[in-house]
């Protein structure tokens, strides 16, 4: 066996479900990113010409703000998704430390469920408000756009973050302290 298959969770590290399972993560980490990257480009663009609008012009856009505040919490929950991926979140870790190592893996394991239980809840509440807001047809106040597409990247970002916490369990199992770059490096090896 090579270095780069060791056995994780009872499968093969670099075995065919795990080789899938962490495209389909990565994908979706990239592309999260990148609509991250794209939503802030946008909010430099919109402040940007705003600012000139208002002081080169006199007349500013009254959608800016609102759209802005939209876009920005876009970006936190398309971020939480590429973070929780690429195990780059902050994190304190001094209490699990303290288990002996044999116990280490199943403290970690039972807060990897507990997380993915809350995910998938707040995801699940998230959707019924969204539910309601489109039922009721409500529209935010400048943009006069449908309030549940803002309110659903709430919903959407809660249900991606569950899904891929749960991907990275299967793929990395417990183990703690590994970036993607730590993860990768060890591959090549």
């Amino acid at each position: 066996m090579q270095q780069n298959e060791i056995p994780l969770n009872g499968i093969r590290h670099n075995s065919l479900p795990i080789r899938i399972v962490r495209a389909i993560g990565d994908s979706v980490a990239d592309i999260c990113a990148a609509a991250a990257a794209l939503a802030l480009l946008i909010i430099v663009g919109i402040c940007s010409i705003n600012v000139a609008r208002r002081y080169l012009f006199g007349a500013a856009w009254s959608w800016a703000e609102e759209a802005m505040v939209y876009l920005m919490i876009f970006i936190v929950f398309a971020g939480a998704v590429t973070v929780t991926w690429r195990n780059t979140h902050m994190r304190i870790e001094l209490i699990i430390d303290r288990f002996p190592p044999a116990l280490r893996a199943a403290v970690v394991f039972v807060i990897s469920v507990v997380a993915i239980v809350t995910l998938a809840a707040m995801s699940f509440f998230s959707s019924e408000v969204v539910m309601t807001l489109y039922s009721f047809e409500q529209k935010t106040d400048a943009l006069e756009m449908p309030m549940w597409i803002p309110q659903g990247f709430i919903a959407a970002g809660f249900g991606l973050f569950a899904i891929l916490a749960v991907m990275r369990l299967y793929v990395h199992g417990t183990a703690r302290g590994q970036t993607e770059l730590d993860i990768v490096a060890k591959d090549a090896l």
